[in-house]
């Protein structure tokens, strides 16, 4: 649930600033690119999620 709070907002506040931010290159209707990128970035440094619990490995 937290994982889709933090998204959302990420997209809503993403979509102001991707003018901005790429020159005027890209438009408001490429907000969903933030929401990807986070996706991403959140599976790569977190795979078990935001607050995932780390499994200890016993021989």
């Amino acid at each position: 649930m937290l994982g889709g709070l933090l998204l959302g907002l990420i997209e809503a506040i993403g979509s102001g600033y991707i003018g901005t931010l790429t020159g005027g290159l890209l438009g408001s209707h490429y907000t969903d690119i933030f929401a990807f990128i986070v996706l991403i970035i959140v599976l790569t440094l977190r795979p078990s999620g935001l607050l995932g619990e780390r499994v200890a490995d016993r021989a």
